[in-house]
């Protein structure tokens, strides 16, 4: 049966003052993110200041959990950054906005989809003439064509003076360079991770994430920034992350796994 969010919270409260009887035993862990205590709650007051700078309200069980519980531990991230209440530890892009996957994604698989097929020069020629405002969103075409300009320019002066304008613009160097450009910023452009807030990071440049905006909010995510490949993340029992509360049970969890001696008098 599915506990209340009120009885999980109880139950983390004992299950977190015991871990940090624990580590303060002593006890040292291998995994050294395991061995960093759960740190104070923070003040609603603060939490709501904030939601109001960001424009957001921040879901339900994370809200109660820093707020009645701990402000992070053993792995998980602090909402705040030491140097600013008013800042988020790991933020890469706008919280306000929502965040665009709900399902999981690779993000060259996603640049797959779009109208933009590998040495397809007369794709990117019709979207270039027609609709160039589409490359909005991928780059600064203006600052583009000018960096293309000034590296060729030598080589071409001759197709400059002759043609001037936009015609320096069509051959398929250009085409070429657009794409390759496009293909090596896609994964990295700051759209891909509005709406979401960092609360663990794994290493090896893999993160789980709290979507605060958009269709999964609420829900945990793993980013892997290798692939770059974005998941819904999911429990030890296999089901999906839907609360902030399923990270932090799975996390506990964790460290249970990972302790070898000394807990056995310690009730979590």
């Amino acid at each position: 049966m599915l506990q209340s969010m009120d009885t999980r919270i109880e139950i983390l409260k004992q299950e977190v003052s015991a871990i940090n009887e624990f580590l303060e035993s002593g006890v040292y862990m291998e995994n050294s993110t395991l061995n960093s205590p759960f740190l104070p709650p923070v003040s609603l007051e603060k939490v709501t200041q904030f939601e109001k700078k960001h424009t957001i309200q921040l879901p339900d069980a994370y809200r109660r959990f820093i707020t009645e519980v701990a402000d992070g531990g053993i792995g998980l991230l602090s909402l705040f950054t030491q140097k600013d209440e008013m800042e988020p530890t790991r933020v890469w892009a706008r919280l306000e906005k929502e965040f665009p996957y709900s399902e999981k994604v690779n993000l060259y698989d996603e640049l797959g989809r779009l109208p933009l097929k590998n040495n397809d020069y007369d794709v990117f020629k019709n979207i270039y003439k027609n609709t160039p405002e589409f490359f909005s969103d991928f780059l600064d075409l203006k600052a583009f064509k000018e960096d293309f300009k000034s590296k060729y320019a030598a080589l071409h002066s001759r197709q400059l003076a002759l043609f001037e304008g936009e015609y320096f613009f069509q051959g398929e160097h250009f085409y070429k360079e657009l794409y390759e450009k496009i293909v090596d910023q896609y994964p990295f452009l700051p759209f891909h991770y509005n709406g979401i807030l960092v609360v663990n990071d794994y290493g090896c440049a893999i993160y789980a994430c709290l979507v605060v905006s958009g269709k999964a909010r609420g829900e945990i995510w793993e980013i892997d920034m290798n692939g770059p490949d974005f998941s819904p993340n999911f429990r030890s029992d296999g089901k999906r992350m839907i609360s902030y509360l399923d990270l932090v049970e799975n996390t506990i969890q964790f460290l249970k796994n990972h302790v070898n001696r000394g807990w056995e008098k310690y009730e979590f």
